[in-house]
């Protein structure tokens, strides 16, 4: 096996292991995930549906019941997030989402700034999720997006340092 096809597998297992798929929904989550790999252009809405998803959400895909969700799990939102949800999604948001959704605390600066994208991209590069020459404006596919959700479980599971 192709050495980029092994990295495509061991996200798709990790993706499965963080997201547990549930009998009676195997298929359209396992579509999901499978259809989220191929997305070239990953976008807003992808991101809020993985967190969710990695928060223990299990209903159906609608974005507002997942931000729900999430806003009761203490994830915060920008105000323009529902208007913004099928704009592709940018390294600085992604990093901001799943460093607030996880909990991840970045050093000083991003305690003063709290909702900084670019003080959450360099957190996100310094815990290895992302590549040194990442911009905050870079835009993410799909399988960006679910390698830095198999990184953050990896991390949580103290598999990464």
């Amino acid at each position: 096996m192709k050495p980029a096809g092994r990295s495509l597998l061991g996200i798709l297992l990790v993706a499965f292991a963080v997201f547990p798929v549930r009998p009676a929904q195997a298929e359209p989550e396992s579509a999901y995930y499978a259809a989220l790999m191929r997305k070239e252009s990953a976008t807003v809405e992808d991101a809020v549906r993985l967190l969710a998803r990695m928060r223990g959400y299990a209903g159906e895909s609608d974005m507002r019941s997942e931000m729900r969700h999430l806003d009761e799990s203490g994830v915060q939102f920008k105000r323009d997030i529902e208007g913004i949800r099928n704009s592709a999604l940018t390294a600085g948001n992604a990093a901001h989402l799943l460093l607030q959704a996880t909990g991840l605390k970045g050093g000083v600066m991003s305690w003063v700034f709290p909702s900084s994208q670019r003080y959450a991209l360099r957190q996100a590069i310094h815990l290895g999720l992302l590549p040194e020459t990442t911009a905050v404006e870079d835009r993410l596919s799909g399988k960006d997006l679910m390698g830095m959700v198999s990184k953050l479980a990896q991390r949580a599971r103290g598999r990464l340092k």
